[in-house]
């Protein structure tokens, strides 16, 4: 057979499978380059299994693109693939540029990583992928990537059939500018689940721990790395949240250093919570919260629903409109706690700005144990109480 025919097997890799559809069994940077020289000349749907670490030596062109997306399933096995570097001025940059609904990568460590993208007008950048719309499960990456726009830790953007589990980055990630996460740069109607994030995220606006935008559900993620950005919607786990974010903790920095009209909506969670979105049994701790108007411990801004969340974190706003659960509320925020020191730059100080409601908020409204019956009440029926991590749950201690 040929190198590239079922049957074929030397030092580097072996193929087997179907002629409709082949697994590229990998134990060399040489069996990983000619499986995905193989898949960048229109076989999308060839399968990979790596058998071993590799380390790669030259610049890398993403596997999959719009026209020609992944379609197979590359799985890792737990090994890794150090050294990725990715130097270009296109959309769809990573490991692989798109993944299709049916593409699935799994169990793949990325070390040492480094993708940087110029063009202003480039988008979807991730290390893993740039754009996903299938499965990208237990991934772990470190290292850096730098682009304008909707980049992220493992995904740049992630599609509303596409689904990020168990994925975990110590990466830096920096945009120019907007959407970019530690995880997901844009979740445009995608899942995020069980994720976490310890690096370090910098961009414009939209800027998140876990995402910059998120549409759809982020559930049971978490934030120990910082967060950072000079324009506006700035926050520990998602920038702007227009969908649903549950059991998420938060306990690094979240920094806006923009002036004149940036530098609002800053929260420990999320720096904007849009009409209808919801967050539900989230924290934040410790990392101070900081911007020049509309910052909260929890959001900057709420339009929609806030429940059962607390925030035991400094706040500090450099003009007005800072609250230790929320800057400006015009929704609703119920069972809710804040204690922490809280200040402005010209006083002002108030949880409450705007035509919202809010009840059992505020550290002198509501002691400890009654915050933490009143969240667990408001959690009944949504989460399971016997999961730990789902959600993060107060207990009341002497």
């Amino acid at each position: 057979p040929g190198p590239t025919d079922v049957g074929f097997a030397n030092d580097d890799y072996s193929v087997s499978g179907t002629a409709e559809q082949k697994t590229f069994t990998v134990k060399t940077v040489t069996g990983l380059e000619t499986w995905a020289d193989y898949v960048r000349t229109g076989n999308g749907n060839t399968n990979c299994t790596l058998e071993a670490s590799v380390a790669l030596t030259d610049s890398w062109e993403p596997v999959g693109n719009d026209e020609t997306p992944y379609t197979g399933t590359f799985n890792g096995g737990g090994n890794a693939i150090t050294n990725l570097t990715v130097t270009a001025n296109t959309e769809y940059q990573g490991l692989f540029g798109f993944i299709d609904e049916s593409g699935q990568v799994l169990n793949v460590t990325l070390e040492n990583a480094n993708i940087t993208v110029t063009d202003d007008s480039t988008q979807h950048v991730g290390i893993v992928a740039g754009y996903n719309a299938g499965l990208v499960q237990d991934c772990t990456v470190s290292g850096r990537v730098e682009a304008p726009q909707y980049v992220g830790g493992i995904v740049g953007t992630n599609s509303s059939t596409g689904t990020v589990s168990g994925c975990v980055s110590s990466a830096t990630v920096i945009g120019g500018g907007i959407r970019t996460g530690g995880i997901v740069g844009s979740n445009d109607g995608g899942t995020i689940q069980s994720c976490s994030f310890s690096g370090s995220v910098e961009g414009d606006s939209q800027v998140g721990g876990i995402a910059g935008y998120n549409s759809k559900t982020i559930t049971e993620c978490k934030v120990t790395g910082s967060v950072s950005a000079t324009g506006e919607k700035t926050g520990g786990i998602v920038g702007s949240n227009a969908g649903e974010i549950a059991s998420c903790v938060s306990t690094g920095s979240v920094t806006n250093t923009g002036g004149s009209s940036d530098g609002m909506n800053v929260g420990g969670v999320a720096g904007d919570n849009l009409v209808g979105a919801q967050i539900t049994a989230c924290y934040h701790t410790n990392g101070l919260v900081s911007g020049r108007t509309t910052v909260g411990g929890i959001s900057g801004v709420n339009r929609g629903q806030i429940t059962a969340c607390y925030s035991t974190s400094d706040v500090s706003g450099s003009i007005w409109v800072v609250g230790g659960a929320v800057g400006s509320n015009f929704g609703k925020i119920s069972a809710c706690y804040w204690k922490g020191t809280v200040s402005s730059g010209r006083g002002g100080v108030a949880n409450q700005q705007g035509s919202g409601t809010a009840d059992e908020i505020g550290e002198n409204s509501v002691t400890w144990e009654s915050a933490t019956e009143a969240m667990n009440d408001a959690c009944e029926g949504l989460y399971s109480t016997a999961d730990p991590t789902n959600p993060p749950k107060l207990t009341w201690e002497n």
